[in-house]
Parts: C-alpha cells; sequence; structure tokens
C-alpha cells in the first residue's frame, strides 16, 4: 500500500531548505518594507519542521484521505511562512495596503475571526484573537539569488505582538495537547 504521506515527507525533507530561504527573502522583504513605512513591527520566519508536518497530515489525512503528494501540497499552505507582529494594530490598513503592492497575493487575505463557529470542544477564555492571514509569492525583481523562489508560496500572518503570542499559548494548549 502506498503511504501518500511518507512520499510527501520524503520530498518535503530535500525542499526544506527552498522553503526555508523562500521565507527568509519574505521576511527580508517585509522588514525592509516595513522600516521603510514606519511600521513597527517583529518579523520572524520559518519552514514547518518535516516532524512536525509529518504529525499534522498524518491526522488530516484520516478525514482528507490525500490520494497524491500534490493533495497535499494544495491543502498545506504554510510550509514557509512569515510572521508580522505589529506594535500597534492600527498599523494594519498600511500593512494591507504594502503586501498588495510588494507581492503577488494568492486569493484575498484570510481574516480572523472568520464567524464559524469554533472547531475544538473547549471555551475560549479570550476569543478577541484577530490575524490577516496572506498567501504570497515573491514579486520575480531579477535578481538571480531570488528568481528560483519566485513561485513558492508563503503565508504571512499579520496580528499585534499580543496576539501572537496569545497565539502560539492557545496553539500549544490546544493541538499539542490533543
Amino acid at each position: 500500500m502506498i503511504d501518500i504521506v511518507a512520499d510527501f515527507i520524503r520530498s518535503y525533507r530535500r525542499q526544506y531548505d527552498f522553503y526555508r530561504t523562500a521565507a527568509q527573502l519574505c521576511a527580508q522583504r517585509c522588514e525592509q518594507l516595513l522600516e521603510n513605512n514606519g511600521v513597527r513591527a517583529m518579523v520572524t520566519f520559518r519552514a514547518k519542521r518535516p516532524d512536525r508536518l509529518e504529525d499534522k497530515l498524518r491526522k488530516r489525512n484520516e478525514k482528507k484521505k490525500y490520494t497524491s503528494v500534490d493533495d497535499i501540497y494544495d491543502d498545506i499552505v504554510d510550509l514557509a511562512g512569515v510572521r508580522a507582529a505589529l506594535y500597534f494594530p492600527a498599523d494594519r490598513p498600511v500593512i494591507d495596503r504594502l503586501f498588495r503592492e510588494e507581492f503577488n497575493l494568492i486569493g484575498d487575505p484570510k481574516k480572523f475571526p472568520d464567524g464559524s463557529p469554533p472547531r475544538h470542544p473547549y471555551e475560549k477564555r479570550f476569543s478577541g484573537y484577530w490575524a490577516t492571514h496572506y498567501r504570497v509569492t515573491l514579486r520575480d525583481d531579477g535578481a538571480p539569488a531570488q528568481v528560483r523562489y519566485a513561485d513558492a508560496r508563503i503565508e504571512i500572518q499579520v496580528a499585534s505582538v499580543l496576539m501572537h503570542a496569545w497565539s502560539e499559548v492557545e496553539h500549544d494548549l490546544v493541538y499539542k495537547s490533543a
């Protein structure tokens, strides 16, 4: 029997550095863009760790029933990720304008909360989390070192510093305790 998840993880391990570098390039562009426009934020980046990704995929596969490696690539949108944690939430409209000018957006940004019911059976003590997730690709600026990464899908999460801190705590409580 073919193990699609194992096949994907084998492939992803070979591509991990590609996704990490794509995220790093995106984070550098974000930092420069925000600094040049007077927006104070902490910008971090990462590529999904293969071991954590495999655990996530095995759980998701129980419901999604992946039939190909491409199904997984279509499902997991944040192999390369950037976070922009804003000091001042009022800077969100500026960020939106800047990101639309600087990056190629893949679809509309996803805004949280989205009004849908909670996915987990616990009662939230704090439900004020808001964030905007942009799915982007880098614009090809012609620099040979960056042309390779122009097609990499990257998710940029934008929220306040406090919201990012809370989301880390909540993520550990909800997802890692299950």
